[in-house]
């Protein structure tokens, strides 16, 4: 509900609700409280308790009723006049937000690495699709960094610094991510004490990544370690192996988190994870689709402050 400020009182008053406007001018119009409610499909009784409860907020009386008339008092006549213009300009507002939304169409092809696109599943995606139904999306979800102008992409969700300057972009937050296995893998193989030690062990690694690699810091450095991983597979099939104890994996910190509080997995080398990573969406230079700056504005909404993407570290 909206609200104004009045000057006798100091405080805020709240504006009449478009639909009680709209049984007032029903009233005038069809000459009347029974044609207006049949017009409106409302009962009599309803059609007259929402003009009384107008007339109430207004603190002023708009019709004046007998038996076989109802007739505009003074205020109500210049009541009307604006109520009129009121809902003209609402009814406006909503024909020019019905065109813009439906003008918007097309194919908006997304590529992500797949802690991104699971989160934006729920939150902006499948509401975006809503939203506008003549728009389609099509997300490659992988860990490989692709070339967005060469292979068509209109825009990449990536993580960690970005290597093309000239591209546009937008920040959505920072990543942490961490070193997980399960219980009975630690229990099997033992537990890595420092960056070094996982060379004794089986890595999990996701597939797409021209050189499988783990970062970590180490006497305030940070160290890239290049992996031989026992297995390469999906996310899904990679966090499946490491929860049924195949391996050390890579997580998100939320990802890996949760499940550690389930009793899953379990963190590793907590002291040498790095510090969270930037998160950007990417776009081409150029002048991009209506849908596809929409869909950048509706990440941005969601995304920027969500809890998956606020920077912390572990202590």
């Amino acid at each position: 509900m909206a609200y104004q400020s009045t000057e006798r009182s100091g405080l805020l008053a709240p504006l009449p609700e478009l639909e009680a406007l709209g049984c007032f001018v029903a009233v005038v119009d069809a000459g009347g409280f029974t044609a207006a409610a049949r017009r409106l499909g409302l009962r009599k009784a309803t059609l007259s308790r929402r003009v009384a409860a107008l007339e109430a907020q207004l603190r002023a009386p708009l019709l004046r009723r007998t038996t076989r008339v109802v007739q505009l008092t003074d205020d109500g006549l210049a009541y009307y006049e604006h109520a009129v213009r009121a809902l003209a300009a609402a009814r406006d507002a909503e024909a020019a937000l019905a065109r813009r939304t439906s003008a918007v169409s097309g194919l908006v092809r997304v590529a992500a690495i797949p802690f991104l696109a699971e989160l934006m599943i729920d939150t902006v995606l499948v509401p975006f699709l809503i939203r506008y139904p003549e728009v389609r999306i099509e997300v490659e979800v992988g860990a490989r960094v692709v070339d967005l102008v060469g292979e068509g992409f209109d825009l990449a969700l990536r993580v960690g610094p970005l290597r093309q300057a000239s591209h546009h972009m937008r920040r959505l937050g920072a990543a942490g991510a961490g070193y997980f296995a399960a219980p009975a893998y630690l229990a099997r193989r033992g537990e890595p004490m420092r960056p070094a030690d996982l060379d004794g062990h089986d890595l999990l690694a996701l597939v797409g990544q021209a050189t499988p690699s783990w970062a970590f810091v180490e006497a305030n450095r940070t160290i890239v370690r290049q992996l031989r991983p026992r297995l390469l597979a999906s996310n899904e099939l990679v966090i499946r192996a490491a929860c049924a104890g195949g391996g050390i994996v890579r997580l998100p910190s939320s990802r890996g988190e949760e499940l550690a509080n389930q009793g899953v997995l379990v963190q590793v080398l907590r002291s040498y994870t790095p510090a969270p990573a930037p998160v950007h969406v990417v776009m081409p230079d150029g002048h991009p689709s209506k849908a596809t700056r929409l869909f950048v504005d509706a990440l941005t909404r969601q995304l920027v402050g969500h809890p998956a993407l606020v920077a912390r570290r572990d202590p």
